[in-house]
């Protein structure tokens, strides 16, 4: 198939430029003035490197009631994406052979994107025994919402991440000081029957693994950073030299605790802490010492939400609500370029975790996301590809809406 993106303001070579995009089966074959074969007309519109999320939970195998490769998939064509880290805590858990390559089965038989499962760091996600790692081609190792509190282990796994030149990605709590603690310790929270989460249950296990990657050399990530102090602790460790990457959602973004009602869909792990927090990662945007944006999509179904707040599940569906929300929040306020925010959600990603070159170049697959950055529209849960609705964004008014997403040449998404 041979097709032109014509008229749009296209991101390349880390400029935005007014020129067409010939793509001839699933590669880019020329940025020019031409036109070849059909023509899209994408005049006004801006054409990006699609989206690339770390951290997305499919939520199968095991728990289908709330996503599927199919659904889920479907979600990320939907927000701009084509790339997408899976998390393992599935049922079975992605830590023996035989799950990874049964998850690889469904991925190739029901995925619209390209899927690249997580291993977990130890058998089961229990923390006890190390998973055989030379086992495993995978993106990276994580044991996600349960860190690996035992610090030898954790010092095994990065010695032998580093060997095999993998990542170690983190989500980060000291379990004791959670306590059980589901909402930051708050006024709002103090007047609820929510149990309070320290804000330091993060910063603790930041500073612990920071110093084991610092030791072994390893490639270590930390997930969703929510707080000040985790993010002063990242960045004194990038100015002596640390492997340290570190990744924002678009709800720690856009959210703090006296904007938030104490009710299930404002539930998320970790929680949305303070103003103090919210400024520090804006400011981590700004300055350069966040790297990426992960959408920590988290889908549930109604049944796991709608419980008594302490019990009911952790997390937001994310994938078609992120570049909205954060177009809105920092570029549409002048707080950084379209180009930065495309980096976070793209380009950065793909370097970071060497991925294949994810630039709108020639030679390249074309992975390719089209936007209309003047649309102003309302976010919708009841129209979600998703199968899980469980979002606090619910009616929010957005500029910069996904027109088209584009695999690999396929046009997987069109609104």
């Amino acid at each position: 198939m041979l097709y032109t993106l014509k008229g749009g303001y296209v991101y390349t070579e880390k400029e935005i430029k007014k020129i067409n995009v010939i793509i001839e089966d699933n590669k880019i074959v020329e940025l020019s003035d031409s036109v070849r074969g059909n023509v899209i007309d994408v005049t006004g519109l801006y054409v990006a490197p699609s989206f690339i999320d770390p951290h997305v939970h499919m939520r199968e195998p095991g728990f289908t009631d709330s996503e599927t490769i199919k659904t889920g998939s479907n979600a990320a064509a939907k927000g701009g994406y084509t790339k997408v880290f899976l998390m393992p805590n599935t049922n079975p858990v992605i830590s023996s052979v035989e799950a990874y390559k049964n998850l690889l089965e469904i991925i190739k038989k029901d995925s619209v994107i390209e899927c690249l499962p997580l291993v977990a760091i130890t058998k089961d996600e229990l923390g006890v025994e190390l998973v055989n790692f030379d086992e495993f081609d995978c993106v990276g190792f994580s044991d996600d919402g349960k860190p690996v509190s035992n610090s030898y282990l954790m010092y095994k796994a990065m010695l032998k991440c580093k060997e095999l030149n993998k990542p170690v990605l983190c989500h980060c709590e000291d379990l004791d000081l959670v306590h059980k603690g589901t909402f930051n310790n708050s006024t709002k929270q103090e007047n609820s029957d929510a149990l309070p989460n320290l804000d330091i249950s993060e910063t603790t296990n930041v500073a612990r693994d920071l110093v084991i990657a610092n030791k072994t050399r390893c490639h270590y990530h930390v997930c969703h950073l929510a707080t000040k102090e985790s993010l002063d602790l990242v960045k004194f460790y990038k100015s002596i030299g640390c492997n340290v990457t570190c990744e924002v959602t678009p709800h720690h973004v856009v959210l703090n605790d006296e904007m938030i009602e104490i009710t299930p869909n404002y539930k998320m792990n970790p929680p949305i802490r303070a103003v103090k927090d919210q400024n520090a990662v804006i400011e981590g945007i700004i300055d350069g010492s966040v790297d990426m944006i992960s959408t920590d999509h988290a889908p549930h179904s109604k049944e796991k939400k709608e419980k008594e707040i302490n019990s009911s599940a952790f997390g937001i569906v994310g994938l078609e609500t992120s570049f909205g929300l954060l177009y809105t929040k920092l570029v549409k306020s002048g707080l950084i370029k379209l180009e930065r925010l495309l980096d976070l959600m793209s380009y950065n990603v793909a370097k970071h975790f060497n991925l294949d070159n994810h630039e709108i170049i020639v030679g390249n697959n074309a992975s390719i996301v089209v936007l209309d950055l003047n649309n102003e529209y309302k976010i919708d849960k009841t129209k979600f590809a998703s199968k899980s609705n469980n979002t606090p964004f619910d009616g929010w008014s957005c500029y910069g809406k996904v027109i088209k997403t584009i695999c690999k040449g396929e046009i997987i998404y069109e609104a």
